[in-house]
C-alpha cells in the first residue's frame, strides 16, 4: 500500500495559462506524485490543472480535482479523483482548505482569489512564475507562510521544511 506524505494545492490558471505555467504544473505534479504527495486542483481539462494532473499521471501517482459544475465530463482525462460540486468558483474555497500546502502558479484572478483564501484561513502558501505586482501585493500582507519562490527545486526545498 502506498503511503502519502499529505496533500499538495496546485492551483493555477485554466484557458488562460501560459506555457510556462504549464510546463511548471506538468514537473511539479510529476515531482510531488514521485514523492507520494496527493495533488490536488481544481481537476479541470485545461491549463494548469490538466498539466499537473498529467504530471501525477506520469508517475502513477493521485490526483483530486474538486470540478467548479455539475458535469463530470469537465474533468480532466487522467484525473484518479473527480468531484463534482455544482459550486462554480466558491469550490476555491474546498480547494484552499483541503489542502496541507498551496501552491500557485502564476497570478490570474481564480489563482489570485485561492491565494487570498489560502491566507485568510492561515494555510501555508508557495507562490511561484508570479508577476512583480503580485508579487509586491502578497508581500504587502506580510503573511509569516507565505514563501515566493523561482524554480521548482525552491518548492521541494519548502515543502520539505513545512512537512517534515
Amino acid at each position: 500500500m502506498r503511503t502519502t506524505m499529505g496533500i499538495i494545492g496546485i492551483m493555477g490558471s485554466g484557458e488562460d495559462a501560459s506555457v510556462k505555467d504549464k510546463q511548471i504544473a506538468f514537473e511539479l505534479g510529476s515531482q510531488l506524485a514521485r514523492k507520494n504527495f496527493i495533488v490536488l486542483c481544481g481537476g479541470r481539462n485545461s491549463g494548469v490543472m490538466k498539466s499537473a494532473i498529467d504530471g501525477v499521471a506520469s508517475e502513477q501517482g493521485i490526483s483530486v480535482g474538486i470540478l467548479p459544475g455539475s458535469d463530470k465530463s469537465e474533468a480532466a482525462q487522467n484525473i484518479t479523483v473527480p468531484i463534482i460540486t455544482g459550486m462554480g468558483n466558491a469550490r476555491n474555497n474546498i480547494n484552499v482548505l483541503s489542502s496541507d500546502v498551496v501552491i500557485a502558479i502564476g497570478n490570474t484572478p481564480g489563482t489570485l482569489s485561492e491565494m487570498a483564501l489560502t491566507i485568510k484561513n492561515k494555510k501555508p502558501l508557495i507562490a511561484l512564475n508570479q508577476s512583480i505586482e503580485s508579487i509586491a501585493l502578497l508581500k504587502s500582507m506580510n503573511y509569516n507562510k507565505l514563501v515566493i519562490v523561482e524554480t521548482l527545486s525552491d518548492v521541494m526545498i519548502q515543502l520539505n521544511e513545512w512537512l517534515q
